[in-house]
């Protein structure tokens, strides 16, 4: 099934002379058609269903066609994970906290799509600018970069780059299996599901491993042929990881880095970043802590903080934890006596158990000082 977020374009393809016009009135818009801003005729196929049995819901107020959630299945065994389009992404990147690079990143790359669909449609024999959406993301776990993965997604679909949107999330054990060629499966699988969105590797400097003849170096030569066809633009792949071993992979092939163009460098959060993000974490659930609970809540931050160990800091990951644990007491203490002034309030009751459960003691120390 094809979202259809806008007025369609006509794909490059040879459908013959079947010409329908694309009217509010009249949604024949079949799977296949990539979308784009004003255009309104397309070559169409004969449709295989009648137009009233469409997959398509027509929003006479917005005065757009809108599709229903897209979720490729996938084959049987295969572990790797799908998450579809996102309907709001540009709110959703706003929130995202020191980000301002990468939204402008991402902002450069979706307005150089449209002002290519916008200079086909006054002059269709204009020399087009070549794109490719290839990326690497590299930072810290927890610092954001499966989140910016679904919007990057969403983002390029709405500007007609990519015709789903969705983000299937890989990783080393997605493609390797027990048998002699069973990356090569994995990775046909794996694109086929992708085709239409985004395919994120996480932690895709695994697959370089120290050992020359690990079975791990051949998933991104398997690659390869779509990397380097500049026809295949249906289609995003993304590797994630820390900087330097990403930059290890990149080394793994002569050719790799240059099939990935666009760079984003995803930060460590500091406390003040990380207080911010507790702060939209507990709005989405509609709470709020008092004075005397938030002044505690960020002592506890700036402790964990301070005692972190840097190779396994888990960033907005560790205030998920510390929040989720929060949340189980403050449940504890409502199931008493519920009402919804103290459902919504976290207070000292709800944090104070939690902040006995951590340990700041330093690291005991061996030999002299």
């Amino acid at each position: 099934m094809t979202h259809v977020p806008e007025l369609l374009r006509i794909n490059q393809m040879n459908w013959g002379n079947n010409n329908i016009d694309c009217l509010p009135q009249q949604p024949t818009l079949p799977d296949g058609i990539v979308f784009a801003h004003k255009f309104k005729k397309a070559k169409l196929p004969e449709l295989p269903f009648p137009i009233d049995e469409l997959p398509f819901s027509y929003e006479e107020d917005s005065q757009r066609f809108k599709a229903f959630d897209y979720v490729p299945t996938l084959e049987e065994g295969l572990r790797a994970e799908v998450f579809p389009c996102m309907e709001k992404p540009e709110e959703e990147l706003k929130n995202m906290i020191e980000c301002r690079e990468i939204r402008e990143q991402i902002r450069q790359l979706t307005t150089l799509h449209q002002y290519n669909l916008m200079r086909r449609e006054y002059n269709p024999n204009a020399p087009l600018h070549k794109i490719s959406l290839h990326s690497i993301f590299s930072g810290s776990p927890g610092t954001g970069k499966t989140t910016l993965g679904r919007l990057y997604a969403s983002l390029l679909y709405q500007a007609g780059a990519l015709t789903h949107g969705h983000v299937v999330v890989a990783s080393r054990s997605t493609f390797l299996g027990t048998n002699f060629g069973d990356e090569e499966k994995a990775v046909h699988a794996v694109l086929n599901a992708a085709r239409g969105g985004v395919l994120m590797i996480d932690e895709a400097y695994l697959l370089n491993p120290p050992h020359p003849n690990d079975p791990g170096k051949h998933v991104l030569q398997l690659m390869m042929p779509i990397l380097a066809d500049e026809n295949m633009h249906d289609i995003a792949i993304v590797l994630c990881g820390y900087s330097e071993p990403m930059e290890n992979l990149l080394n793994l092939n002569e050719g790799l880095a240059s099939r990935f163009p666009n760079r984003f460098k995803f930060p460590d959060f500091s406390v003040q970043q990380l207080l911010e993000i507790s702060k939209l974490r507990i709005k989405k659930f509609d709470y709020h802590f008092t004075p005397k609970a938030w002044k505690l809540y960020k002592e506890l931050v700036t402790q964990l903080y301070e005692h972190r160990d840097k190779k396994k800091w888990g960033n907005a990951r560790e205030v998920a934890h510390l929040l989720d644990k929060i949340y189980i007491h403050h449940a504890k203490r409502c199931m008493s006596a519920p009402n919804a002034e103290k459902m919504s309030a976290l207070t000292v009751a709800d944090v104070k158990p939690v902040e006995r459960t951590l340990n700041f003691t330093p690291p005991h120390r061996i030999g002299f000082r």
